[in-house]
Parts: structure tokens; C-alpha cells; sequence
């Protein structure tokens, strides 16, 4: 397995994590990809924000995540699991409908909280 700077250098720009505050919710809005050379990144920004005190929410907004492979869903899972362990909710919101498609094929959808976009 190569480290983390090789695969950043060899793929760069897979992702964009980027985190907002409102209050005591954090929201980490995503784009790009979710797989094996970025779901560590999503994972450590959400475990960074679950370890904030202020912190007593945390949004993951999936609207603009082209693809997401199982290494991804591994890492909601996992801080799906770090919320509940801090006792903070996770909400997922808006999941493109790649995103939605692993998490019904895959029984997550009936795991996760929800939001869909409105259908407009």
C-alpha cells in the first residue's frame, strides 16, 4: 500500500472536503470521489470534528460525490460509530444518487439519517 502523500501526489484534487460551523453543528460538505486514495480524508476530518467540544452535530453533505466505493462507506460507517460513541448525531445530506445507490444496495440507507433533496 503506498502512504498517504504518495497517493495525494499520484491523485490529486479526488476530493474536496470542506467544514462548516453553525452553532454547535459542523457540516462537512463533500465532493469527488469517496474511495480507496481519499476516504481517509473525509474519516479524519469528521473524527477532527467529532473531537471538537463544541461540537454536538455533524452533517455530512454528499450532494456533489460523483462516486463512492466500499472503502468509502467504511468510513461512514466508522464515523457513523464515532458519533455514537460521543453521542453526537450524524446526518448525511442530500447524497448524490450514486451515493444513495451504494447505501440502499448496501442496507446503510436504513442505518444512516437521511436528508433528501427536495424534488423540484
Amino acid at each position: 500500500m503506498l502512504p498517504r502523500a504518495e497517493v495525494n501526489r499520484l491523485y490529486p484534487l479526488l476530493v474536496h472536503v470542506q467544514v462548516e460551523r453553525t452553532g454547535d453543528t459542523i457540516c462537512i460538505v463533500v465532493s469527488g470521489e469517496i474511495d480507496l486514495a481519499t476516504a481517509a480524508d473525509l474519516k479524519e476530518a469528521g473524527l477532527r470534528a467529532l473531537a471538537d467540544p463544541a461540537c454536538r452535530s455533524l452533517i455530512l453533505d454528499l450532494s456533489e460525490v460523483a462516486f463512492m466505493d466500499s472503502t468509502g462507506l467504511g468510513s461512514l460507517v466508522d464515523l457513523r460509530n464515532a458519533a455514537r460513541s460521543e453521542q453526537s448525531p450524524i446526518r448525511l445530506h442530500h447524497p448524490s444518487p450514486r451515493v444513495l445507490e451504494v447505501l440502499k444496495l448496501t442496507s446503510m440507507d436504513n442505518v444512516f439519517e437521511i436528508a433528501h433533496a427536495d424534488p423540484s
